[in-house]
């Protein structure tokens, strides 16, 4: 029988909705085989997310998605197959970067408040807890009744264009791959066609690979046909391993299922296994 797996999800943790041990639970009632847990810029979570998985027989792989710059542009890279023995690692690198999260995000706030809206930071961390970033921002502003829906939230107050957020200093993307593979764990490209040009994507890959870049999201939520057979063909031929994930938020992104995206998803156990062997170099 085939079997299938989702290697990109979030929790409460960071931006999802639902708590980590029931990450598991909803992969398994998904019919999958092995699930990732990818919160934006932690670990807290992993290990909660772990127990359950091993509970109810679900292969668990720890990850974390690291917000990144490259020449300007933001990138995503997932590092998956996190031991827990390097998670205080992971966790004293992303402490300036969480820092400087919370002093884009107070001045986020303000902005808004500024400019007439509504806005209650405090009550926007006290809902979110420990990680707060624009899709918490999004969730208030439609609540309030600025927005109907995230992505207007997004486009109308919360993009850098919109003039009132001021994206804090990113990690480098190169260091960040590195760092990953100096930690036995496999880094991967996420999303890469939500950042990237295809131009600028192949312009990216040497680079990457050099630092140890392992993989690429090649089967993703909001691709179509068209752009999942261009990633998988890009990552084949340049020698990276294909990656599949939902981007999963819970009830934040309701119309993404984990395992099944939007309908289009399929991802095989063969990615998580060959992603797991690479791990093991």
């Amino acid at each position: 029988m085939e079997k299938y797996c989702d290697l990109h999800t979030h929790s409460s943790a960071s931006d999802g909705t639902e708590p980590p041990a029931k990450v598991p639970r909803a992969a398994l009632k998904a019919g999958l085989s092995a699930v990732a847990l990818t919160d934006h810029n932690t670990v807290e979570g992993l290990l909660s997310f772990r127990s359950e998985a091993e509970k109810l027989g679900i292969e668990p792989v720890c990850g974390t998605e690291f917000t990144c710059d490259y020449n300007g542009t933001e990138l995503h890279l997932l590092g998956l197959f996190l031991k827990e023995e390097h998670f205080g690692s992971v966790s004293e690198l992303l402490m300036d970067v969480r820092k400087r999260k919370e002093r884009s995000n107070e001045a986020l706030a303000e902005s808004l408040r500024n400019a007439g809206y509504d806005i209650d930071y405090e009550k926007i961390k006290a809902s979110a807890g420990d990680y707060v970033n624009r899709a918490h921002f999004a969730t208030e502003m439609m609540e309030k009744g600025y927005a109907d829906t995230m992505e207007e939230a997004m486009k109308k107050y919360l993009s850098p264009e919109a003039g009132h957020y001021i994206p804090p200093v990113k990690l480098k993307a190169l260091d960040v791959i590195s760092f990953i593979r100096e930690l036995g764990a496999v880094p991967v490209l996420a999303h890469p066609f939500l950042n990237l040009s295809e131009k600028q994507l192949l312009e990216l890959i040497p680079d990457a690979r050099r630092a140890g870049l392992c993989g690429m999201e090649t089967d993703y939520s909001e691709y179509s046909d068209k752009t999942t057979a261009l990633a998988r063909e890009i990552a084949d031929r340049e020698g990276l391993l294909r990656s599949g994930g939902s981007d999963w938020h819970g009830k934040r992104k309701p119309h993404i299922a984990i395992g099944k995206g939007t309908g289009n998803l399929a991802i095989p156990y063969s990615y998580f296994e060959k992603l797991r062997d690479m791990a093991k170099k």
